[in-house]
Formats: C-alpha cells, structure tokens, sequence
C-alpha cells in the first residue's frame, strides 16, 4: 500500500478537552474544510471515571477510523486511566470530513488531545 503524502499541508492542529466529555455524542477535533482533508498523528486519553473503562472511536465524519480503550481510574494505579498513540502513517479523514472522536460507553468521562495537520488531497 502506498503511503498518504499530503501535496500540501494547510495547516497544524493541537486539540485538547477542557471538561470530561461524558457521553456517547461525537466530539469535534478538526472542522472539515473544502479541498482538504484532517489527518491524526497521535492521541492521548485519560478517563476520570473511577468505575467504567471505556473504547474511545476515532471518526472520519460518521465512520469508525480507529480505537483506542482507556480504564478507569484507580487512585492506586493510576496508569491503566491513561492511553496514547501514534501514527507513524497518520489515520486521514476523507475530503471535506471533520475528524472526531466519541465513547463507546455513556458514563465514561474522559478527556482527549490530539495533534495532527489539516492538507490539500
């Protein structure tokens, strides 16, 4: 398969929650822009929620694109509420898509940033 090459990088994105998202609706990381397409480079998770883990779904638009799952928090270890990856071929959303993110379980609470860069396709 050949890799994404980007013919032009329009711009970079750093995105991070400033409260728990708590719920199952998408979360926008990067807008849709015309001619272009958002591409994620990494990811970072943390879940507060002492009780429920949860699968975090990395969206292009409506479309599963990626997972990621987060535990619960654990005052005792607290290294399970925390998930990160990276892309070394980053995951690209189709032209003109917002790339999002939502949780697969409703009383999860937890918080995302991301980096990665908008380009012309």
């Amino acid at each position: 398969m050949i890799p994404f090459v980007p013919s032009a990088v329009i711009s970079e994105f750093q995105y991070a929650d400033t409260a728990d998202v708590v719920d199952t609706n998408p979360v926008t990381i990067a807008a849709a822009r015309v001619g272009a397409r958002n591409c994620l480079m990494a990811i970072q998770v943390t879940n507060t929620d002492i009780a429920v883990g949860t699968v975090v779904q990395i969206l292009d638009g409506s479309t599963v694109i990626g997972n990621i799952f987060v535990g619960p928090f654990v005052a005792a270890a607290p290294g399970d509420a925390f998930a990160q990856a990276t892309f070394p071929k980053p995951l690209k959303c189709s032209d003109n898509t917002a790339l999002r993110f939502q949780c697969v379980t409703t009383s999860a609470q937890v918080r995302i940033s991301a980096q990665g860069f908008t380009a012309t396709s």
